[in-house]
């Protein structure tokens, strides 16, 4: 049985039709074209009384990644409700998880900002099916090097692909 917070945000997943994102950089975007396939990440992550390696995905398409240490210029947008038929999407607070943040999203008292994250414990393979855009913004240096991949990924699957604000 769920417990009330479970409630509320497995019943806000299952009602919101919006998109899920994935925040990455043109580097790692170029592995995620090359295979069609959005990994799990590198970095063990806790969940539970466990560290796992998980995808992050979030709800906020604005949610300011400036702190991060990288620059992640490429939105990866997903479509949730084809997403969610063959992969499990967690609903996630990484900072209550590293007991960071004691307080739940919904406590006026908490000091950490709440990411809207959700996430998938395992690769997501023939991503292009779950696709609904790749945003770039940026380093026209690393956009450059991998233009005729995009060229190509965006032909064969048909995939809404912008760059700067402009459709490829």
């Amino acid at each position: 049985m769920l417990k009330f917070n479970q409630f509320l945000d497995e019943s806000y997943l299952d009602s919101n039709h919006a998109p899920l994102y994935h925040k990455t950089d043109t580097f790692a975007l170029e592995s995620i074209i090359d295979s069609d396939t959005l990994n799990t990440g590198i970095y063990d992550n806790p969940y539970g009384n466990k560290e796992v390696k998980m995808i992050s995905l979030t709800r906020n398409k604005k949610l300011d990644m400036s702190n991060y240490r990288m620059t992640l210029n490429t939105i990866i947008s997903l479509d949730k409700n084809l997403l969610k038929n063959s992969y499990e999407i967690i609903p996630y607070d990484f900072f209550i998880h590293s007991h960071k943040e004691i307080f739940p999203k919904w406590d006026i008292n908490r000091k950490e900002n709440f990411e809207y994250e959700e996430i998938v414990l395992e690769n997501i393979t023939n991503l292009h099916k779950y696709l609904l855009e790749i945003e770039i913004i940026g380093d026209f240096v690393q956009i450059n090097t991998i233009y005729n991949k995009l060229q190509d990924y965006k032909n064969k699957f048909n995939i809404k692909i912008k760059i700067n604000n402009e459709l490829l």
